[in-house]
Formats: C-alpha cells, structure tokens, sequence
C-alpha cells in the first residue's frame, strides 16, 4: 500500500512538470498505458531503496535474488538491473553536467538531470526534453549526453 501510495505521488510530480501526462492520464489515452512501466521503473532508479523497490520486486522478482524486503538488505538486484541503475546514475550526471550545473550545485544539478529523463520517458523526444539547456551548449557533450540516454532508454522499452 505504501509503495502504491509512493507511485501516485510520482505521477502527480511527473504530470506537473508535464501537463500532457495529464491529459493522457484524463484521456485514458494508449500512450498513458506505455508510459506508466517507464516512469514506475525511473522513479525506482531514482531510489531503489524506497518504497517503490518494493513493489518492483513484486512485479518484476526474476529481477531480484532474496525473498527479503530490499529495505532490510534481504533482497539483492540482479546484475542486469544494477547495471541498469548504473546507467541511470552515468545518464543522470551527464546531463547535470550538459545543463552546466557544477558539482557544488549538487541538489539542483540532479533536479535538472531528473527534468530532462522525465520529460524524456513522457514525451519521448530528446529535442523536446532538452529544451531549454544552456543554448551555449557544445554540440560533443550534448551527443555524449544523449548516447548515455539512449543506451538508458533502451532499457526503459
């Protein structure tokens, strides 16, 4: 219950920094049903250790060794599914590092990094999840940004 409850206040972050997804969600729109995997599975990446870790195990247990709770340690990611977060964690920093937040900025830079991969998962679009980074950009971190994505995406499918 607590991991449902944790996963609804995902989507209503995520629909307010997307309004489309709203819409969708409304709508009971097709593509709401192919983007609800995808923000479930970022918000895990985003804390495998919370709540929503749990309810992936319950969805996904042949991605979990251990029949124990991840919070009590019991419960271990397979290999494929830590390197998924891995990627997760690499796609985050590069974009952190492409919006030109520095590392002092900490909370911030992440907070960018997290706007650019939900906008990503939703619309689907890298021009349109990055709108609005740093115009100055060079154009070799950008692709080195959106290849680290893509591989991230991928999994995401």
């Amino acid at each position: 219950q607590d991991a449902l409850c944790r996963l609804v206040m995902e989507i209503k972050s995520f629909q307010a920094l997307i309004p489309r997804l709203a819409i969708m969600c409304d709508e009971c729109d097709v593509e709401w049903f192919m983007v609800l995997p995808r923000i479930v599975l970022l918000a895990f990446l985003k804390d495998p250790a919370g709540k929503l870790g749990e309810l992936l195990r319950i969805l996904l247990p042949h991605r979990f060794q251990g029949s124990a709770t991840l919070a009590a340690g019991g419960a271990v990611a397979t290999r494929e599914l830590q390197d998924l977060l891995g990627r997760f964690r690499q796609a985050s920093a590069a974009l952190a590092q492409v919006a030109g937040a520095s590392p002092a900025e900490g909370p911030a830079a992440q907070e960018a990094a997290w706007e650019v991969l939900a906008r990503r998962v939703v619309n689907g679009s890298d021009a349109e999840a990055l709108k609005g980074i740093g115009g100055g950009i060079l154009q070799v971190q950008r692709k080195q940004a959106l290849q680290t994505l893509e591989a991230f995406y991928l999994e995401l499918e």
